[in-house]
């Protein structure tokens, strides 16, 4: 059966053709994997559990994330979003997906227990990981996966990594960490915390065969200008981390963040919430520039920061202790090798904000110097360099995350991880079983397409009022631990993940197949089979046999084509054709006989739903 890209255009001809039956014709294109599957580096399924929402099969939605995710709650509030990045341009507005990925995540805790599967060991072999954020808890638990006894380190009193200490509660409930986290201990990784590796080589003594550097980028980039040694600059990720420690109970005074990205904004916002009198958020380029989220930087004007572009800081001013900071304004020139346009310092142009206290938050790099002296070899970025197997200068020693990328976001380092695993494992000595088919690949199916009538919008996602924030200020117990934005109700998340095209071919999919007798139908052309997701509506007219001769049409040139069913259809009277699938696969139903009243009634109902929904 062809399903792949070259092997299709090599047998129809171009990407684009027409099925054709009498005066019906129908749009005939190639489609390779969604774009929302295709641009997360995590490797999820996206199109899959999003139409398990649909279908309210919550708990294989959340299973499906988790064979490629452990976090669907935590990247169901932090995630950067790349799956929504080009999804369907026929759509209004994207997917809200990862609303919905939180919806199953939050809908677990409340309605149904978690189904943990503890994993047995299989292998002999035993394996460390030096630190318990993302990248480290995904290559232990998809080691632990494959069999092996994993040990996770961790120097902080509780594990999570930058989740846990650089992460605000409005944004990350430590609660919703504790559960994700509390759920991969329970499948069979171990966490050892506040246990500090100074020497990686030294665990190969204590009978681990492989090591993995997962360290995050625990210390800021300083500013180089003269006068941050003052008191009263505190680092961002030191504030955020006091805030996470209760250290800090008060602010007061004028406070200026310094950056534009994530950090940045959860600083300024923090102090806000703190009883900072006023706090502005500087940036040296503009605001379209910002690599923080519109939403979130909307947030924080809103709350009350003030936010200064084209500012570049030149020295801080005091006495001892911050008095003030003097800013040269700035223009854009040309891109710079992160693609965006070089802020340029007017001359001249100086001035001075006064301020009490100043939080640099400009980046970050990951904490391992140390181990320059221990065999590890580092990069003229000071990240620590390896191959492309992830395995460092020294045999054994892998590293994976922020200490090999710098700073990244979950999912990226997710993604890396599953691939540090995966080389692990074949370093280790055994075959491949798990992580073979990681790659995205080129894997694609002939689409019938047919007209789409969807004109929702993109449901909001609910979120507390700016009144409602600003009194959390107020209160010393809640005013930086409440959770700004809540999750979808049932019937919000199945009709905003009802508004998914289901582009992509159906085989990318297959999440239909265990409640569908109507599966894909199968094109033959020129002696050679593929896959065809087509139109519920025409699938059904192929199983009944009503039409045949059939004609694909290729630059205007006409060959025979003969369309039959992947699998013989059981029951037509029970197929409901919902439509919703908008493929091949058209639910197959179940009868159930109530009786009510003394009357007795006699009902369909789709097998993914239980009689019950059907008066819900």
């Amino acid at each position: 059966m062809i399903n792949n890209t070259e092997q299709l255009l090599s047998l129809l001809g171009n990407d684009e053709a027409e099925l054709i039956h009498g005066d019906e014709r129908y749009q005939l294109t190639i489609e390779t994997r969604p774009h929302c599957t295709q641009n997360c580096p995590a490797g999820i399924n996206v199109k899959g559990y999003v139409n398990l929402i649909a279908n309210r099969r919550y708990a294989e939605a959340l299973e499906l994330i988790r064979e490629m995710n452990p976090f669907p709650g935590i990247c169901g509030r932090v995630c950067t979003r790349p799956c929504e990045i080009n999804c369907n341009p026929d759509l209004d507005e994207p997917l809200s997906i990862k609303a919905l990925k939180r919806f199953v995540a939050d809908y677990e805790v409340s309605r149904m227990p978690a189904d943990i599967e503890r994993y047995q060991v299989r292998y002999r072999e035993k394996v460390a990981v030096i630190g318990s954020g993302p990248a480290g808890l995904t290559t232990a638990l998809d080691l632990v996966r494959l069999g092996y006894a994993v040990t996770v380190f961790e120097a902080m009193n509780k594990a999570g990594g930058m989740l846990t200490w650089g992460i605000p509660e409005f944004r990350l409930p430590r609660n919703v960490l504790e559960r994700e986290i509390g759920i991969i201990e329970s499948m069979g990784v171990e966490i050892r915390t506040g246990k500090r590796i100074e020497d990686p080589t030294s665990l190969f003594s204590e009978g681990y065969n492989a090591v993995v550097i997962a360290a995050g980028s625990w210390k800021g980039l300083p500013l180089e200008i003269e006068g941050e040694d003052l008191e009263g600059v505190v680092d961002c990720l030191e504030f955020l981390r006091m805030v996470s420690r209760r250290e800090l109970r008060k602010l007061s005074g004028r406070v200026v963040v310094i950056g534009g990205g994530e950090s940045a904004i959860d600083a300024s916002r923090t102090a806000l919430r703190f009883g900072a009198d006023a706090v502005t958020l500087a940036y040296r380029r503009t605001e379209n520039e910002m690599p923080a989220e519109d939403k979130e930087i909307c947030d924080t004007r809103e709350e009350g920061a003030e936010i200064m572009t084209l500012a570049i800081p030149k020295r801080i001013i005091g006495d001892g202790r911050v008095e003030g900071i003097e800013f040269l304004r700035a223009e854009l020139g040309d891109l710079d090798e992160s693609g965006r346009r070089r802020p340029i310092p007017i001359r001249g142009s100086e001035f001075v904000l006064e301020c009490d206290c100043i939080i640099p938050a400009i980046s970050a790099r990951p904490g391992v110097p140390e181990f320059k002296d221990r065999g590890i070899c580092f990069n003229e970025k000071g990240l620590i360099d390896v191959d492309e197997a992830y395995q460092s200068c020294t045999e054994g020693i892998f590293a994976v995350g922020d200490a090999v990328r710098g700073p990244s976001t979950i999912v990226d380092v997710i993604g890396s991880a599953h691939r540090c695993a995966a080389s692990i494992h074949a370093f280790l000595g055994s075959e491949h079983p798990r992580f073979q088919e990681f790659s995205q690949g080129t894997r694609a199916g002939a689409i019938v397409h047919k007209a789409h009538h969807r004109p929702k919008h993109r449901h909001p996602i609910p979120t507390l009022s700016l009144d409602e924030r600003l009194e959390c200020f107020q209160d010393n117990e809640r005013q930086c631990f409440v959770e700004i934005e809540d999750v979808y109700s049932e019937l919000v998340a199945v009709d905003e993940a009802s508004r998914c095209f289901r582009c992509g071919p159906c085989e990318e999919c297959q999440v239909c197949l265990p409640n569908c007798t109507e599966k894909q139908v199968v094109g033959s052309l020129d002696g050679k089979e593929f896959l065809l997701k087509v139109p519920c509506e025409l699938s059904r007219e192929v199983h009944e046999g009503k039409k045949d001769n059939w004609e694909l049409s290729v630059n205007n040139e006409r060959k025979p084509v003969h369309l039959c069913s992947l699998t013989p259809r059981v029951n037509p009277e029970l197929c409901i054709a919902c439509g919703r699938c908008e493929d091949a696969c058209a639910y197959k139903a179940a009868r159930v006989e109530l009786k009510a009243n003394g009357k007795a009634y006699s009902l369909r109902y789709r097998t993914c739903f239980t009689p019950l929904d059907l008066f819900c």
